[in-house]
């Protein structure tokens, strides 16, 4: 007809091309015709179905309609056969499919953009209804008609699977997706694909009843194994999960050496039936079952965390409760593991994870991860499922890895199940509780009276302290958590642990009983401390030490570093499980329980810091009774501690240190028995501590009860160091620490001098003797005993100058220096031996009422400062003899040459003596200083006849006593010598008198 345009097809439906209406996936397949309009249009569409026709049924007439669809396009694709999902928008017409030879329709097109063309798709209403039919359309306008051109036509590959009780694993946030079934897709070049999954419909074709499917598209790096691990980053793709018979996926693939992985999945387990994986791509690709590596094997343990082994991750102290399990391998091994909840049925999935260790032993747990330990750890997730992949190398010694499952948690019980795959043999296993480590677990809080601090704090004693029985020789393992405490937000305590040992017993020639032997430890040093850990306010510390086997207990005490930080903690004690090792008691001792404890406080002040025995003032220290009211001897831990200074600085503390000493020893004078020592020769220390710049020095004694009362002297090592301090003591039986009663105390005299310039005379062996400072001593009432002590200040590396010493003389009366012994009514009592010292002591008895005390050096002229001390029962006054109150002294210095000889020595000196009263007088003649004396010397005194009154001679200084009478003519004196040599001599003469007196040479 002119002016009628039209176009005829022929096309069949024919196996794979009898695809059906668009209720099923294999509408695809059905035959596509393309029509194109340049101007809108009104295009006649007949379908015509060419029936054939059987004996039995005559014609047979199939339900066919066909679709009229403006094609979908994503950006940018390029038009291709139909196989996207239509929607509504999609379809221009929608004939009806019916039993009919020919199925009509008429519909105005318009020209879609870019010159597409619109699809044709006639179909039967079900898949695989087979026919060949005829595709007429006319218009009265010019129109394109044609069949799809070879090159608008997708590669397809197709392959059909089965979801049962062995392949249904549901999505890949459930554990067991592992179990779906997996396809490798080989892409050799880049190619637009769309992949289509379809479910068959139930029995009943109820869509109700469909299940929720979809499919995952990964890479992977295997050629053979099905894919084990589905990370984001692994994830190509993933269809929507729809409960429709039919999800689908566009996407663009890179070429590429290995497959992709498809995997389909139904979204829950247990969800059963057929499928079919289409995928349609511009390029050659294919799509294949899996067929497996037979190198990869996997093994599988399950497990469950219970109140016991839920012990979290590493963030918690009990994350060593949780099951370890072994991994053994011989050769570098790539492993998968998998970590799955299996209660999957919970609302709550808790946060859970693994890590994989290097282990320290082949049979046991590893109880502390440090860097060299620590091989992965896994992400921490709520999650069905943790997994990750890792390459192995065999460990030193043939010392497996493992791994711990673990929550993140603690206290988080559930089941769970270990799988792990891997490329190379491997043994998987469970650390057996027969080869692991036992453990000990104790629970407390160190607070109030117990939080004494470490061992270098003078209250360490007051701390709990835990009692192990050690059978064999064994290594532990122990670690130290404290918890949070709520009530000091902010806050960890420095803690630690401390391990320490009692002395054997025996040791002190006596066996201890059981109840000794589980005494509180109340003495720490380098001898019986086992191992200290670090303390550090993180949430735990650890220590490792050795122990050899012993019949006595150990110490095991965690602390603080400073007293009174109080936390509460939980201490765990591994040991091997063949060695024997046991808690002594339950219940932590208490020291005031076990021992009995006396305790003093004391100051140094400025009257009372005297330094250590090595300086004069030691004296000045308070001394301290001890003694035992028991009568038993004992043994005792004696403890000297200070106070932290107010810096808080350890290197500010004072040296301390202390000395126990007898009073009742045999060589101590009956008078001075049981009281405070004045004297401390090495013989009257019983023991002494070190001297240390330390909060604590300690010292152990064994005390008998005939030798006391002792007496303890605190000390700082110098003078002068003021501060505060403790001394406790520590004993098995009952003690007395005590300030000495005040009738046992010394009565203590003390005075200063020193030898400077003319009063540093030297010893009587000197001529200057007499120029040194002599003392008158007044005692107050009848004295039996004194001790008189002499002492110079410490000298710079103990360099003396010259020993020292004193004199002591008794006087009837008078206040005059002592001139020697030539002196009438005075008596040398005693003489201090002269050493080379700091300091000289003499003990007096049956004490003059007065007597004159005279210190010297050894040699004349070294110049030192002293301290004079009398310590007695009676006070006594000290003066030193002044001019004023001393002889009356007058001085000729002159030469001589002569002798006197047959009475004549006329040639000699004459000196004038005249007194206006009577008066006791001494001569002293003596050759000065440094000079050469003569073999003899000598003194002649005659009155105003010429008659000897007194003569006298001698080899060294000569002292002349004389009795003089007031008289009209003078005394003559004449000194004289023997000599060998006749050169002139010098000469002193010195004259001493009770009263004024002239001395003078005579004018003769």
């Amino acid at each position: 007809m002119e002016g009628v345009h039209q176009h005829e097809f022929l096309g069949s439906w024919s196996g794979p091309s009898a695809g059906g209406n668009l209720a099923h996936p294999t509408w695809r397949d059905n035959e596509q015709f393309l029509l194109r309009v340049s101007h809108t249009s009104i295009i006649s569409l007949a379908l015509h179905q060419h029936c054939q026709e059987t004996a039995a049924d005559g014609k047979r007439v199939v339900p066919m309609g066909f679709y009229v669809v403006s094609p979908p396009l994503l950006p940018g694709a390029r038009f291709r056969r139909l196989v996207t999902k239509l929607t509504r928008k999609d379809l221009k017409i929608v004939s009806q499919f019916i039993a009919s030879e020919t199925v009509t329709v008429e519909v105005e097109l318009s020209p879609l953009p870019g010159g597409l063309p619109y699809v044709l798709i006639p179909a039967t209403k079900i898949p695989g209804q087979e026919a060949s039919f005829t595709l007429k359309a006319r218009s009265s306008t010019p129109f394109e008609m044609g069949s799809l051109s070879k090159d608008l036509q997708w590669n397809l590959q197709k392959i059909s699977g089965v979801f049962n009780e062995h392949t249904s694993g549901g999505c890949r946030h459930l554990s067991t997706w592992r179990k779906n079934p997996q396809f490798h897709l080989w892409v050799k070049e880049n190619a637009s694909c769309v992949v289509v999954m379809h479910q068959e419909a139930p029995e009943d074709d109820d869509d109700d009843d469909l299940n929720t499917i979809g499919f995952y598209l990964a890479k992977t790096t295997q050629m053979m194994r099905q894919k084990l691990t589905l990370w984001k980053e692994d994830l190509i793709c993933k269809s929507k999960f729809e409960m429709k018979r039919t999800v689908e996926h566009h996407l663009d693939l890179k070429a590429s050496e290995t497959p992709y992985i498809l995997i389909a999945s139904t979204y829950d387990v247990g969800e059963y039936g057929n499928f079919t994986i289409r995928v349609y791509s511009d390029a050659g690709v294919s799509l294949e079952p899996i067929a497996g590596d037979p190198d990869w094997t996997q093994q599988s343990l399950e497990g469950k965390w219970t109140e016991t082994t839920a012990g979290g991750s590493r963030n918690h102290n009990t994350w060593r409760h949780n099951d370890q399990y072994q991994i053994h391998i011989t050769e570098p091994t790539t492993i998968i593991p998998v970590l799955t909840q299996t209660d999957i049925d919970c609302s709550y999935l808790p946060c859970l994870g693994y890590y994989i260790l290097r282990a320290d032993h082949s049979s046991r747990r590893l109880l502390q991860v440090k860097p060299k330990n620590l091989f992965h750890t896994s992400r921490f997730e709520n999650s069905y499922e943790i997994t990750t992949k890792k390459e192995l190398q065999p460990l030193p010694e043939g010392l497996p890895y493992l791994i711990v499952p673990c929550t993140s948690e603690n206290g988080e019980m559930t089941n769970f199940k270990l799988t792990v795959h891997a490329d190379k043999p491997f043994k998987l296993q469970k650390v057996e509780q027969d080869c692991d480590w036992t453990r000990l677990a104790f629970k407390d809080r160190v607070d109030g009276a117990h939080a004494g601090g470490a061992p270098h704090q003078p209250r360490w004693r007051s701390n709990k302290q835990l009692r192990l029985k050690v059978h064999h020789d064994t290594k532990l393992r122990m670690f130290l958590h404290q918890a949070y405490d709520e009530n000091l937000p902010g806050t960890l305590a420095q803690i630690g642990i401390v391990v320490g040992k009692p002395t054997e017993p025996g040791a002190a020639g006596e066996d201890r009983t059981e109840d000794q032997l589980h005494r509180h430890l109340v003495r720490l040093d380098k001898s019986n401390t086992c191992a200290t850990s670090n303390f550090s306010s993180d949430f735990e510390v650890s220590l490792e030490v050795s122990l050899e086997a012993s019949s006595l207990p150990y110490m095991i005490m965690p602390c603080s570093l400073n007293p009174d930080d109080p936390f509460t903690y939980q201490l765990e004690i591994y040991h091997p499980p063949e060695h024997r090792v046991e808690p002594v008691c339950s219940a932590e001792p208490n020291v005031t329980q076990d021992w009995h404890v006396a305790v003093m406080q004391g100051v140094w002040t400025q009257e009372t810091a005297g330094g250590c025995r090595h300086h004069p003032t030691w004296q000045n220290n308070k001394q301290y009774r001890l003694s035992l009211p028991s009568n038993e001897p004992t043994k005792a831990l004696i403890t000297l501690s200070q106070a932290l200074p107010e810096t808080g600085r350890y290197n500010h503390l004072l040296s301390i240190g202390m000395y126990l000493c007898h009073t009742q020893r045999d060589a101590r004078h009956p008078y001075a028995k049981g009281r405070p020592v004045v004297l401390m020769p090495s013989s009257a220390i019983v023991t002494k501590s070190n001297y240390a710049n330390q909060q604590e020095v300690v010292l152990e004694v064994e005390l008998d009860p005939a030798m006391t009362p002792y007496t303890l002297l605190p000390t700082t090592y110098d003078p002068d160091e003021l501060g505060e301090f403790t001394v406790g003591i520590y004993s098995e039986k009952p003690l007395a620490l005590e300030e000495f009663a005040q009738e046992d105390l010394w009565k203590r005299t003390t005075f200063q001098g020193a030898w400077c310039g003319k009063n540093a005379g030297g010893s009587t062996s000197c001529a200057t003797w007499r120029n040194n400072q002599q003392y008158l001593v007044q005692m107050e009432a009848k004295c039996d005993f004194v001790y008189i002590l002499c002492a110079i200040p410490k000298l710079l590396d103990n360099v003396f100058e010259s020993q020292i010493g004193f004199y002591v003389v008794d006087v009837e009366d008078g206040s005059r220096r002592w001139l020697g012994p030539s002196q009438k009514h005075t008596n040398l009592i005693k003489t201090a031996p002269f050493v080379t010292t700091w300091q000289v002591q003499m003990e007096l008895e049956n004490v003059p009422s007065k007597f004159i005390l005279i210190p010297a050096t050894q040699d004349a002229g070294v110049e030192y400062s002293y301290t004079i001390d009398i310590f007695s029962d009676i006070n006594c006054t000290v003066h030193p003899i002044t001019k004023e109150s001393d002889w009356h002294e007058s001085r000729i210095e002159g030469t001589w040459e002569g002798s006197f000889i047959d009475d004549s020595f006329a040639q000699n000196p004459h000196m004038e003596l005249v007194v206006d009263s009577p008066s006791e007088a001494y001569l002293l003649l003596q050759t000065p200083q440094h000079h050469r004396a003569p073999q003899s010397q000598g003194l002649v005194v005659t009155d105003k006849d010429g008659k000897i009154v007194a003569k006298t001679e001698a080899s060294q200084a000569i002292v002349l006593p004389l009795t003089l009478e007031p008289s009209g003519n003078p005394y003559i004196v004449v000194p004289f010598k023997q000599d060998v040599l006749p050169k002139p001599s010098e000469f002193e003469l010195t004259l001493f008198t009770e009263t004024p007196a002239q001395f003078r040479q005579s004018v003769d």
